[in-house]
């Protein structure tokens, strides 16, 4: 009786808690939507209503990211007093270079699903790593940009309007950091055994990259 008593209690204050959460989330985004609405052009205000909301949807138990979505909803593209400022712009500029070098990499390290435990210097640096990570890196830009080359010199396709050749192989480089989304994909899909994961696996490994060699060639 006292493990029940005592169960019904923190189911109580789970769903206080979560109830609390919710009615603080919906104020915040009460205050974004007035800050929006009033034409309010400072960072201040929507940074520290965005780590409020942040916290709030954490300790939700839902996942954090939706807190930076709905905050970018209400950032001002636009600024009626100043038509040549743009808040929303000025904060991707601003964040571009942390999220490119630092935060997108280690995301994918850290959702790769491989494990570094016990590895060494000698083990990355053996023979079989260093051929999948040339394969994969390597492998695709010299693919993709092989594959433009041919259709555009063969007739097949023509170079896109403003493209050159320097262009058309930074967008071949850039096909070749896709392989944290084929990990991704593979690990999502392999959590269930089966030969209909499998199959799935192996059709999406094969039709993601061969749509966008074909929109790299064909737009």
């Amino acid at each position: 009786l006292l493990s029940l008593l005592v169960w019904l209690l923190l189911s109580l204050l789970v769903w206080l808690l979560l109830f609390l959460l919710f009615w603080l989330l919906l104020s915040l985004l009460v205050c974004l939507y007035v800050f929006n609405r009033r034409g309010i052009a400072e960072m201040t205000p929507y940074i520290i209503v965005g780590i409020i909301m942040w916290t709030a949807v954490l300790k939700s138990g839902v996942h954090a990211t939706l807190a930076g979505v709905l905050l970018a909803f209400f950032i001002p593209l636009t600024n009626k007093k100043n038509p040549e400022r743009s808040l929303l712009k000025e904060l991707e500029h601003d964040l571009h270079g942390a999220v490119a070098f630092v935060i997108l990499p280690l995301f994918a390290f850290a959702n790769s699903g491989i494990s570094l435990e016990g590895i060494t210097v000698d083990q990355l640096l053996h023979p079989v790593p260093l051929g999948i990570a040339a394969g994969l890196f390597l492998g695709k830009q010299i693919g993709v940009f092989a594959f433009c080359w041919l259709g555009i010199k063969s007739g097949l396709a023509n170079m896109p309007a403003g493209f050159n050749w320097k262009i058309l192989y930074g967008a071949a480089l850039m096909t070749g950091i896709g392989f944290t989304m084929s990990l991704f994909i593979g690990s999502w899909r392999l959590k269930k055994q089966g030969l209909t994961c499998c199959l799935m696996n192996g059709l999406e490994s094969w039709w993601v990259p061969w749509c966008q060699q074909s929109a790299v060639i064909f737009s």
